[in-house]
């Protein structure tokens, strides 16, 4: 199963991708090509999981390891394109939001980081659009993965 993921970059505080639901959001560097946080939002828009008192810990994290302040933070939203008849479940979004934390190691994230659960076999992540770094397709082995310390 292919699935694509289209990142837009959220410009501005009247942007109508903070209202995105049921989709990843992705915290960047202004200048820097890395991906310092990955989440998902399934049932609240990426404007409410911005402001959630958990995301104290993130930015302080993204400091920390970064250098990055919460002002300095670009914003992607990435809406699922999934293959038609295909619908978006909850945990399919959260195996495609793990599998792109466990291989990228975003230094927000502390969970999906050391381990994997699960997987799904065969499940390709393909990153489009606003992407901003290299690497653009992510295999799913589909069994549990620990990352080696």
């Amino acid at each position: 199963m292919e699935i694509e993921v289209s990142w837009e970059r959220i410009r501005g505080s009247r942007d109508p991708n903070w209202d995105q639901s049921r989709c990843l959001y992705a915290y960047c560097g202004p200048i820097s090509p890395h991906i310092h946080y990955i989440g998902m939002t399934y049932d609240m828009d990426i404007a409410g999981r911005w402001h959630g008192e958990h995301k104290d810990g993130v930015f302080d994290r993204m400091h920390r390891s970064a250098g990055i302040s919460e002002i300095d933070v670009v914003v992607l939203s990435g809406y699922i394109d999934l293959e038609p008849g295909r619908n978006l479940s909850e945990q399919l979004l959260c195996d495609i939001e793990s599998l792109l934390i466990h291989e990228l190691q975003p230094c927000g994230n502390v969970r999906s980081t050391r381990t994997r659960n699960r997987g799904r076999r065969n499940m390709t992540v393909v990153c489009t659009g606003d992407w901003p770094i290299t690497q653009k397709e992510f295999q799913d082995p589909g069994v549990p993965v620990r990352r080696r310390a």
